[in-house]
């Protein structure tokens, strides 16, 4: 059977450009030299296009128990907010095999002042990027929402460009660990996985009171301000690895601080489960992000 059909043109191809380096910071406890690769997902309208239109970009954090990345995880997925009209920056970081905390917050605030310095070159609205992650990968996009206006967690990388960000979306990531650890410990449950991660985080320094006040500064919720950007929360009401409480804590502490904040519970969704993968949490996801990015 012989057919002609002249298709409608709803949408632009896809593109995925990676191995783009944005940072070399010293890593395995500075010994050496680590480059940190991110990949971008967009929209283009023709292959030769000399320039790239700048587009609001979203910075993907992957999650790992900050233990390992996989940056490419869900980039295939994320092809709706490119044919929304968005970009997608998935970017590598330091675990804490290489360093400790503040390391992974470093490099992802680095990213933002990496795709400011670069937004020409790479199409971004340098006005117009949100932050989103899931698990480890949620609790760095909220670390980079609450402390983007200030100097906390800044390297020397791109100074002079903003680590702000217009938005955060939130997965199910830990905000507080202590408070993780204390909740498991008022109910008899074993706390060893929250001490494993307070451990690796801290480069192996024991839970101790001289130690606490720097293991508060881990929590996003000690940098919330009225300068917060507005946030979307994402959480599985039968999470085992990352209590709901954790979401809906922040949530309240948000609230309170008059942020904007939305808190998405997902009935009978555990970690990382396929429901945040489904067309109502994208929809969800995109009305929330048309809102505060376009």
């Amino acid at each position: 059977m012989k057919t002609t059909i002249k298709p409608k043109l709803e949408r632009s191809d896809i593109v995925l450009m990676d191995d783009i380096v944005y940072s070399q910071p010293l890593a395995y406890f500075g010994r050496k030299p680590r480059p940190l690769k991110m990949m971008l997902l967009r929209p283009i309208e023709w292959w030769g296009q000399t320039e790239l239109p700048p587009l609001p970009t979203i910075i993907w954090i992957v999650g790992g128990a900050w233990q390992q990345t996989f940056p490419s995880w869900r980039m295939a997925e994320f092809s709706y907010l490119a044919y929304a009209g968005y970009q997608v920056a998935a970017i590598d970081y330091r675990t804490v095999n290489e360093d400790a905390f503040p390391a992974q917050v470093e490099d992802a605030k680095t990213a933002v002042r990496f795709l400011r310095a670069n937004a020409k070159r790479y199409g971004v609205d340098a006005d117009r990027i949100a932050v989103m992650g899931d698990s480890a990968g949620g609790y760095l996009a909220a670390m980079v929402g609450v402390t983007g206006e200030s100097k906390a967690f800044e390297t020397d990388d791109w100074a002079g460009f903003s680590s702000s960000v217009k938005a955060v979306v939130d997965w199910y990531g830990p905000i507080d660990l202590l408070r993780m650890r204390a909740d498991s410990l008022k109910s008899n449950q074993d706390a060893s996985a929250e001490d494993e991660m307070i451990f690796r985080l801290f480069a192996g320094r024991p839970i101790s009171q001289e130690n606490r006040a720097f293991l508060e500064r881990m929590s996003p919720e000690c940098y919330i301000s009225e300068k917060t950007p507005p946030h979307l929360l994402l959480h599985g009401t039968a999470d085992e690895m990352v209590s709901v409480f954790e979401s809906e804590r922040y949530y309240d502490a948000l609230n309170q601080a008059g942020v904007p904040a939305e808190l998405c519970l997902l009935e009978g969704a555990g970690h990382c489960d396929q429901a945040f993968s489904q067309p109502e949490v994208q929809h969800l996801i995109l009305d929330f992000l048309d809102r505060y990015l376009k």
